[in-house]
């Protein structure tokens, strides 16, 4: 799935229906449903791993946006997953190294589990990760 329109440069808007962020991720929502419907009992075979390929900066910029910076979301989906927010988040939002965000999650701590878990030929997540090893974030059930 392909879905652009992610740029928050300006205008993110709020959460609310008709704001450009909040809508977008219901398109999301919209486009990933009938997937998830048509795999039927299949769904608990499968593992929907969604990133974006950068981050932004915690603070709002002067057009309503954000620039970009370390801050992200990653989302799983599927009849496997254990639902609920996983990683570590700061007690107190503050700027980290170079004005930003500081890291806490890394997003091979997410694949691997997923890859671990999903793939039976033989292939693990060491190696597709380039020598990525654990720790990993449980998002799967057994």
């Amino acid at each position: 799935m392909d879905l652009g329109g992610w740029d928050t440069h300006n205008d993110m808007g709020r959460a609310i229906p008709g704001e450009r962020m909040y809508d977008r991720i219901a398109r999301l929502a919209q486009g990933l449903a009938p997937f998830l419907h048509e795999l039927g009992p299949d769904t608990k075979a499968v593992t929907v791993v969604m990133v974006s390929e950068f981050g932004r900066t915690i603070h709002v910029n002067g057009s309503g946006g954000t620039d970009h910076g370390r801050g992200g979301v990653m989302m799983a989906s599927g009849k496997g997953i254990n639902g609920g927010v996983y990683g570590g988040f700061p007690s107190v939002i503050e700027d980290g190294p170079e004005g930003d965000l500081e890291v806490l999650t890394d997003f091979r701590q997410v694949y691997a589990k997923s890859i671990d878990h999903r793939l039976v030929n033989g292939a693990n997540s060491s190696y597709v990760l380039n020598g990525y090893g654990h720790p990993f974030v449980n998002i799967l059930s057994a």
